[in-house]
């Protein structure tokens, strides 16, 4: 059937509308592609991380070996165990204490345990137990005011205790009432000064665990 001429004329105008409506679109899209500046290069850097190499991973072996035996002899102390001292660079702890350590300890010693060398080492002056108590005796003493005393720490060879202050040294009579407030001789006192980094705190007492 042949269409009537208006139908096919209408037809063709709406072919012809439609074609000049997509070419203003497209004219327009591009205008203002041509108006957009241009997108800056990316300089963005992949952060990755690296595996750990062959010297960090064996330090981080020997610390927790070290770590760990620490923690077993800490375990099977008595009231003799005076401390620990550990060097990492040799794999080694020394355990110090007043009279002979227990079986058990010699035992974790002959095993060598992740190839650390524990040393027991006997003859200590004083006890942990005894240096934290001495160290309490100072603070409930009215003379860690008089020395401007910021804490107190325990030696790990048990050889005495380090006493950490605020000011310059003390006197030597001071020196003498801090040795009477501990029980224990002046030569088993270390006295420090600040050296003008030491913010004045609540005195304390430090211990290793």
């Amino acid at each position: 059937m042949i269409e009537p001429r208006k139908d096919r004329r209408s037809r063709a105008w709406l072919l012809v509308t439609a074609s000049v409506a997509t070419a203003v679109v497209a004219a327009i899209s591009a205008a203002h592609a041509a108006d957009r500046p241009p997108r800056p290069p990316d300089h963005s850097v992949e952060l990755t991380t690296s595996p750990p190499t062959t010297a960090e991973a064996s330090a981080s072996a020997s610390a927790e070996a070290l770590s760990s035996v620490a923690d077993q002899v800490a375990a099977l102390s008595d009231e003799d165990f005076a401390g620990l001292v550990t060097d990492e660079a040799q794999g080694r702890i020394a355990s110090y204490w007043v009279n002979d350590a227990p079986q058990a300890v010699h035992d974790l010693a002959a095993a060598t345990p992740h190839g650390v060398r524990l040393d027991v080492l006997t003859g200590a002056s004083y006890s942990r137990s005894d240096l934290k108590a001495a160290g309490d005796r100072i603070m409930r003493d009215p003379i860690w005011r008089a020395i401007d005393l910021s804490s107190v720490a325990v030696n790990p060879d048990g050889s005495g205790l380090k006493v950490n202050l605020v000011g310059a040294l003390p006197s030597a009579s001071q020196r003498a009432a801090v040795a009477d407030a501990a029980r224990m001789p002046a030569s088993a006192l270390e006295f420090r000064p600040d050296e003008g980094s030491i913010v004045q705190l609540p005195a304390k007492i430090v211990a290793p665990d």
